[in-house]
């Protein structure tokens, strides 16, 4: 025996909400017992439209959050690699008792000084001279000049 069917067009079921309930007990279970029967009952060129909508969507999508996941990985690395290299800097100082100090006449590496000293001075031979007053001018009265060294921080 098979039950009669019939063939409606539904676009839509809606009710106002104060009669909700007297839909309520029949309404979605109508919704169970509608089936599309081939791709035509929704217009097949509609439905092939929204489908190459849709990939076309997730795929900019999906391109979009791999470059955005690529540059937070990478900003993740640089920070992270940025944070052991100032870790070791202040191990190595603290470990060696010295400090990082810049040479106004070479800059290309900070050279190591104890820290028994505040100030340090450099001359163009590279002779060092520590002191403890920041008031101290070793170019007053010397042939050779010197410049106070800045101290390095990463």
């Amino acid at each position: 025996m098979s039950l009669p069917s019939s063939i409606v067009r539904l676009t839509g079921g809606f009710s106002v909400e104060t009669q909700w309930a007297q839909y309520a007990a029949w309404l979605p279970l109508a919704a169970d017992q509608i089936s599309a029967v081939d791709g035509a009952a929704f217009g097949r060129r509609g439905v092939m439209a929204q489908n190459l909508r849709l990939s076309k969507d997730y795929g900019e999508a999906t391109r979009a959050y791999r470059e955005w996941s690529q540059r937070n990985w990478a900003q993740v690395n640089d920070q992270r690699s940025a944070s052991d290299d100032r870790k070791r800097f202040y191990n190595q100082e603290m470990l060696g008792s010295t400090k990082a100090y810049a040479n106004p006449y070479d800059s290309s590496t900070p050279v190591d000084l104890p820290q028994t000293y505040k100030y340090y001075w450099v001359n163009r031979q590279g002779t060092y001279v520590g002191s403890n007053d920041p008031s101290v001018n070793l170019n007053t009265g010397s042939t050779d000049e010197w410049k106070q060294m800045p101290l390095v921080r990463p």
